[in-house]
């Protein structure tokens, strides 16, 4: 059985009816790629180099026959038609006809040597190759979700710093911290996205990626570890710099706070944002992470005084095919795919030389390199298993959710994909045919999970809402195991999302009551660490700072958020007025 929502590899006129293993959900509401901008954009700095449209002989304008194939590859990877009618596979083809009829023939290499002693073999054939891969297709979708993420997430903060610290604290409270991968899997960013779970490396790098479509530059600053080193030594702790207004702000993925500012207000659930010069300057300024004399902050001022700094990217960003396709995606279309090392020219510098420029005394050129995390989780999600597929699969279900309970032969019931109510608007003495309204509901979970990612919060309340209560409907009746697991976790999930889009809407006091409901469940399992933590901050948002105290006091003593969570409780208690 094919789930709706998912995303087959193959073409859309294939009918197997195997599950398709190589795509993901994409179902629900989501921002097209026509509709995606940044109104601050820039114009494009280069041309376009598509052929002028034409006249007719009545002179009438005709369709330039390059803008025709992008209105293509734009519906092609419209989120709301991806994996019903279209798949990225279909996209790839697309983009393919886009590249031979009407890329820009000016597009070179701008690696430098020293640029490309940065990369592997493998990267530069990557980079090179004319053809778009599975891979470019699946790239295009991220950016898009990141796009769509940046457009809502950052709030409307006073600042650009503001604006980042809200976005940071969007990425923590929408990612649960797990020390693997979910059953190991190589997941793309959708995919983390998706399951709301992730490392701290996927932390790092997906508050990167949505950070990059707001043009704003970010690395990894660690204690500087010699190159010999690499292999052999321990992974070192690292925080995240975000370059703004000449300074680096730093942001701890793991504690899941911003690195705390000298003199902040206490009166707030999180902290403005140290830079690194002040983290350097003053030892005290990390040490507020201490939790105890034996258990000190793992980073200090002595040793980021010469960090090194690791970019955040991957090839995808800097290949030829995208650099030319990047100058469609302009005007109403504004999207950050690509993102090379190597300037484009004197008025475009690349990403070395603007974070050269952006950390100043802190860039020494022997300690720069590209962190390999994010190109060897992608190209370890390009070569998955059989067995990884199966498993992938069983991480889908709950998002087929919900089913309808239908009656066959003899009264016995059953499930199904679709359900038929009675249209009472209809005129039955002229259409006498048309008096149902028939509506898919299987794959309503997916749908509600994209119209969150992309910030559609009331109505993916609205319908998390919905698929809870259909969800008790199916398991007050007799369903196959499966079915039951499907709906169990769904409306597990249901609960605590709806929680999550309450705080993200400013509704502390109803997210409130949706996270102790979330509690009160007897099966209630998978998100408990993450209800605890969100509730924390939903009652410190709320005024009520000892209870929130309390809530993180109780958490697990060996979370590696511990250190963030110990500088809250006394930030917090602080705040409680005097009794």
């Amino acid at each position: 059985m094919r789930p709706c929502f998912s995303l087959p590899l193959r073409s859309s006129s294939d009918n197997d009816p195997a599950i398709n293993r190589r795509w993901w959900p994409a179902l629900g509401l989501m921002i097209c790629l026509a509709c995606v901008g940044c109104p601050g954009d820039p114009p494009a700095t280069s041309t376009n180099e598509n052929p002028k449209s034409a006249s007719d002989d009545n002179g009438k304008t005709k369709e330039n026959p390059c803008d025709g194939t992008m209105s293509t590859i734009d519906d092609v990877f419209d989120l709301s038609r991806l994996g019903r009618t279209t798949t990225v596979a279909d996209g790839v083809q697309r983009l393919n006809d886009w590249q031979r009829s009407c890329a820009p023939s000016d597009i070179a290499s701008n690696l430098t040597p020293e640029l490309e002693k940065l990369l592997t073999p493998a990267q530069l054939e990557y980079i090179q190759d004319n053809r778009f891969s599975l891979r470019d297709g699946e790239h295009l979708r991220d950016c898009l979700l990141d796009k769509a993420l940046a457009s809502h997430a950052a709030g409307s903060g006073v600042s650009e710093i503001d604006r980042v610290t809200l976005l940071f604290g969007y990425v923590i409270r929408s990612l649960g911290l797990v020390a693997r991968p979910i059953e190991n899997l190589p997941l793309a960013p959708f995919e983390v996205y998706l399951f709301g779970k992730g490392t701290v490396a996927d932390r790092a790098w997906l508050f990167t990626n949505i950070l990059r479509q707001l043009r704003i530059d970010a690395v990894l600053v660690t204690p500087h570890v010699a190159e010999d080193q690499r292999g052999t030594a321990q992974a070192a702790p690292y925080l995240i710099g975000v370059l703004l207004e000449g300074q680096i702000y730093l942001f701890d993925p793991q504690a899941g706070i911003p690195i705390p500012a000298p003199g902040g207000d206490a009166k707030s659930a999180t902290p403005r944002a140290a830079t690194l010069a002040q983290a350097t300057a003053d030892p005290a300024v990390l040490k507020q992470l201490d939790i105890s004399a034996d258990k000190p902050y793992p980073l200090t001022a002595e040793n980021l005084k010469q960090p090194d700094l690791l970019l955040v990217s991957d090839a995808a960003f800097w290949s030829t095919r995208i650099r030319g396709l990047q100058r469609q995606f302009v005007g109403q279309r504004a999207m950050v795919i690509a993102d090379p090392l190597g300037d484009e020219g004197p008025e475009t510098p690349g990403l070395i030389s603007r974070v050269r420029q952006a950390t100043g005394e802190f860039w020494n050129d022997s300690r720069v390199r590209i962190w390999e995390f994010p190109e060897q989780r992608l190209i370890a999600h390009t070569a998955m298993s059989g067995d990884q597929l199966e498993i992938l699969d069983g991480q889908l279900l709950p998002f087929g959710a919900y089913k309808t309970i239908v009656s066959g032969p003899g009264g016995v019931q059953g499930l199904a994909d679709v359900e038929q109510q009675e249209d009472r608007a209809g005129d039955r003495k002229y259409h006498p045919g048309v008096t149902m309204i028939t509506r898919t509901t299987s794959g309503a979970q997916m749908r509600a999970r994209m119209d969150q990612l992309q910030g559609n919060l009331s109505q993916a309340i609205r319908e998390y809402l919905e698929i809870r209560d259909k969800c008790r409907e199916v398991l007050h009746v007799n369903t196959p195991v499966i079915e039951r697991f499907r709906h169990i976790r769904a409306s597990e999930d249901a609960i605590f999302w709806t929680g999550l889009c309450q705080f993200q809407q400013g509704e502390t006091r109803a997210a409130i009551n949706s996270l102790q409901l979330y509690r009160k469940r007897s099966d209630a399992k998978n998100w408990q660490h993450e209800c605890q933590y969100v509730l924390a901050l939903s009652l410190a948002t709320d005024g009520h700072y000892k209870e929130a105290a309390a809530e993180l006091q109780a958490a697990d003593p060996d979370s590696p958020e511990q250190f963030g969570y110990q500088y809250l409780i006394r930030r917090w208690k602080a705040a409680v007025p005097a009794q």
